[in-house]
C-alpha cells in the first residue's frame, strides 16, 4: 500500500507542476496577498500532517511541494476561470485526486484552504461580482432576520438583539423551557422531568444497569428538554434526536457508563414524538 500510495503522489505531484505558470502582468496586490496566504497553509499542512504523511511514505519536502504547488496553481485556476462554478469544479475534481492518491485528509485540510485562497483571488479579479454577491448576502441575512423573529414571536421565545450576550441567550431560553407549553399541557422543563420520573425508559434493562443509568437522571432532563426545544421551535433551537444519537454512540454522550449513554438516546426519541 505504501508504494501504491508513493506512487500514486509522485503522478499527483506530477500533473500539479504541469500547470500554468502565474504571468508577471498578474503579480498585484491580490496576487501577492494569495501568495503568502499559500506558504501559510503549506506550513500549517508540513505541521499538522508531516508525521501522517511519512506514514505515507512522503517527506516533509516532498509534502510541501505538493500542497504549495496545489495552492499556487489554484491561483492560476482562479485567473482562467469564468465563473466561480468552473472554479468548484476544479476544486472538486482536484479533490477527487487527492483522495485517489491516497491523500483523503489533505483533500479535507490543505485542499480546502487552498480553495478559499483560490475563491478569493477570483472574488479580487471580479469586483463587480463580489459587490452583487455582497449584496446578495446582505438581502438574504435581512430575510433570515425577519423569518427568525417571526417564528420567535410565534413560539413564544423572547426576541434578543443581534449582538446578544450568551448570558442574555441563556436566560432567554430558560424562560422558554419554563412557560412553552408542549403536548400535554405542561411548560418543557415540567413534561421532561415529569417523564423521567414516571416513565419506564429502561424496562430493557437489568436493575443494575438501571441503577447506573439513573445517576444520568439530570442529563436526561437536559437533553429531553433540548430536544424538545428543537421540535418546537422547527430546528432554530435545542439539538435534534439524531444529533443526540450520535453523540451517544462516539460523542461527549457516549462517555456515560452504559447503558447511561443509550438511556439518553431513548429519551431524545421520546422527546421528539412528544413535543408537539
Amino acid at each position: 500500500m505504501k508504494t501504491l500510495t508513493i506512487s500514486l503522489s509522485i503522478g499527483l505531484l506530477a500533473m500539479l507542476t504541469s500547470g500554468a505558470s502565474i504571468s508577471s502582468t498578474q503579480k498585484n496586490k491580490s496576487y501577492e496577498n494569495a501568495f503568502e496566504e499559500c506558504g501559510v497553509i503549506t506550513n500549517k499542512a508540513v505541521s499538522n500532517w508531516g508525521d501522517w504523511a511519512s506514514t505515507q511514505g512522503l517527506t516533509p519536502q516532498e509534502l510541501r511541494k505538493i500542497v504549495g504547488t496545489m495552492c499556487i496553481n489554484g491561483i492560476t485556476a482562479a485567473r482562467d476561470s469564468q465563473n466561480k462554478t468552473e472554479l468548484s469544479l476544479y476544486w472538486n475534481a482536484l479533490a477527487t485526486r487527492f483522495r485517489d492518491a491516497g491523500l483523503a485528509p489533505l483533500s479535507v485540510n490543505a485542499v480546502w484552504d487552498a480553495q478559499k485562497i483560490s475563491m478569493n483571488y477570483f472574488m479580487s479579479l471580479h469586483p463587480d461580482l463580489a459587490r452583487q454577491e455582497s449584496e446578495r448576502e446582505r438581502i438574504a441575512s435581512e430575510e433570515k432576520a425577519r423569518k427568525d423573529t417571526a417564528l420567535d414571536t410565534d413560539i413564544g421565545f423572547p426576541l434578543l438583539t443581534k449582538n446578544h450576550t450568551q448570558e442574555q441567550f441563556n436566560t432567554a431560553y430558560n424562560y422558554f423551557i419554563n412557560t412553552k407549553k408542549v403536548k400535554g399541557g405542561l411548560s418543557i422543563r415540567e413534561t421532561c422531568e415529569k417523564a423521567i420520573k414516571e416513565n419506564s425508559f429502561l424496562s430493557n434493562f437489568s436493575f443494575t444497569q438501571m441503577v447506573t443509568a439513573h445517576g444520568y437522571d439530570e442529563q436526561a432532563i437536559i437533553v429531553c428538554q433540548n430536544v424538545m426545544v428543537y421540535a418546537v421551535s422547527n430546528g432554530r433551537y435545542g439539538d435534534s434526536p439524531q444529533k443526540i444519537t450520535i453523540s451517544s454512540n462516539q460523542g461527549d454522550l457516549s462517555k456515560f457508563s452504559y447503558p447511561g449513554n443509550k438511556y439518553m438516546a431513548i429519551v431524545a426519541e421520546w422527546a421528539g414524538s412528544n413535543a408537539k
